[in-house]
Formats: structure tokens, C-alpha cells, sequence
């Protein structure tokens, strides 16, 4: 006969998955700030350029769609489907940075037959 877990069991589980997720986030925000994570370009379309704005919304986007999503999980105590709204979020700020790279290679490709 399988014996019942005590909810204090998933209780501990939940509190040590989540000191886990901090310290991970502590050890690769530390690494980043001191460099051992190279960010050199991370914002940037190409060397040399301005930081891309398509690229931080992209980025923000991602860590808001991240922290929905956990804080899903965290409520529900399983990992649900991703609402719609999620989905469309994760996928709008795509579409948006995919858009600006397009346009910003159709400005080279311009300015290159110009050119020539």
C-alpha cells in the first residue's frame, strides 16, 4: 500500500527548487558583471553599431514572458499550458526584432548598390 506524502514534503521541495533558481541567477549574474560571461554585443546588431531597440524589447519581453510563466507554475504547482496572451507576447517581441534585422539588412544591401 503506497503511503501518502506529507504536504510538508512538497513544502521543502518548493522552497529548495527555489533558493536553487536564486542561487544559479546569483552565480550568472556575478559571472556576467565580472566578464567571465561575455554580454560584448548582446544588444547590438552588428559591431560598431548602436544598441538595437528591437533588441531590448526582445529582451524584456523574454524575461517578462519568463516571469509570467514562472510565477504560473509556482501558483499552479505543475507546469501549465502558456496562456495565449503568453504565446502572443513571446512571438510579437520576435516578430519585432526579426523585423528590425530585416530592415537593417535591406539598409546594408541598399547602401551597398548605391555604392557600387
Amino acid at each position: 500500500m503506497l503511503r501518502q506524502v506529507p504536504v510538508m514534503f512538497f513544502s521543502v521541495i518548493r522552497v529548495e527548487l527555489l533558493v536553487l533558481l536564486l542561487v544559479l541567477a546569483g552565480i550568472m549574474a556575478f559571472r556576467i558583471l565580472t566578464g567571465r560571461i561575455n554580454t560584448v554585443g548582446l544588444l547590438r546588431n552588428a559591431p560598431g553599431t548602436p544598441i538595437s531597440v528591437a533588441s531590448v524589447q526582445m529582451l524584456f519581453g523574454t524575461f517578462v514572458a519568463a516571469g509570467w510563466y514562472l510565477q504560473l507554475v509556482m501558483t499552479t504547482h505543475s507546469l501549465p499550458e502558456p496562456p495565449t496572451a503568453l504565446l502572443a507576447l513571446l512571438g510579437g517581441t520576435q516578430a519585432i526584432h526579426l523585423g528590425g534585422k530585416v530592415a537593417g539588412l535591406l539598409g546594408l544591401w541598399q547602401a551597398a548598390k548605391r555604392n557600387n
